[in-house]
């Protein structure tokens, strides 16, 4: 079993798939592993070109290997793993717990008030060890600056990203309402911010 987590420091050397590749080599080298080899790559998006690394030992005709990958990120989506990967994989969507599995980890009943607990705490497996509510309410702002940042600005190069936070905030705070682009306008000429309207037309 070969196992790397790009999240810790030991592999900050590994930042291109040539990287990774000499690892395994010397793994190889220095383990005598017998059978099959798993690989279990944890964040590859981290690493530059992973998927030339997979994609050639996916088709090993030598050595045996069954790879697994994970990823946190917008790069790791599912249009991008077919172009990448050429539909040889097989994806595992993790999602967050459900009420059942929640009341089951918190030990609470099924009740009206552990329904309220959940939709109000959320479902999100960390925050089952964070020590209060603040901390948990500063675990829950830090993922939505991750998504917003990393996954949406990032990833689609928004020119004005404030208007887009500020988009956000009013969908929040009208998730029980019908929205439409034309709502979204009026709410922002009614705060008096019509140079936000006309940047919104070219977010």
């Amino acid at each position: 079993m070969f196992y790397i987590n790009k999240e810790f420091t030991d592999f900050d050397f590994v930042s291109v798939y040539k990287d990774l590749e000499m690892l395994l080599k010397l793994y190889r080298e220095k383990m005598k592993p017998e059978g099959k080899v798993w690989l279990f790559i944890d964040e590859v998006q981290n690493i530059t070109g992973w998927e030339h690394f997979v994609n050639s030992y996916a088709q090993d005709f030598v050595d045996s290997y069954e790879i697994f990958l994970s990823g946190s990120n917008s790069k790791m989506l599912s249009n991008d793993l077919a172009t990448l990967l050429s539909g040889r994989y097989v994806k595992f969507e993790v999602l967050p717990f459900s009420f059942t599995e929640y009341v089951g980890i918190t030990r609470k009943d099924l009740s009206k008030q552990s329904y309220i607990d959940y939709m109000e705490s959320g479902a999100l497996p960390e925050l089952f060890v964070l020590p209060n509510d603040e901390t948990k309410r500063n675990y829950i702002s830090s993922i939505k600056d991750t998504v917003l940042l990393r996954d949406i600005i990032q990833r689609h190069s928004i020119k004005d990203p404030k208007l887009l936070e500020d988009v956000f905030v009013y969908l929040v705070n009208n998730a029980s309402n019908l929205v439409s682009i034309a709502n979204i306008v009026n709410y922002f000429k009614s705060k008096g911010r019509s140079t936000r309207v006309n940047a919104f037309k070219f977010l």
